[in-house]
């Protein structure tokens, strides 16, 4: 990505502008460091993406169960063995 510097292409008086013309003027990375890119950062695309479906389940867990424990309504074993059933 470093050979990407858009700084030398910017343009404005206010802030930088990038527009579409700064892009026509960048060279395409070859076939070969796109396909190494894509083959190191899809896993780790995949795993953000497990980790926020995962993160999701245990938040709603933690609403579900936390009022209950705080309550008396339920005792932790009853909800280990109820977290043990969805997880």
């Amino acid at each position: 990505m470093r050979h990407f510097d858009l700084r030398q292409r910017t343009h404005g008086a206010v802030f930088d502008t990038i527009t579409r013309k700064a892009f026509d003027t960048l060279q395409r990375p070859q076939k070969e460091l796109l396909e190494t890119f894509e083959t190191t950062v899809t896993p780790l695309l995949e795993l953000m993406r497990n980790n926020l479906f995962e993160n999701r389940v245990l938040a709603a867990l933690r609403d579900a169960l936390l009022p209950k424990l705080i309550s008396g309504e339920i005792r932790v074993g009853e909800a280990e063995r109820a977290l043990g059933r969805v997880v």
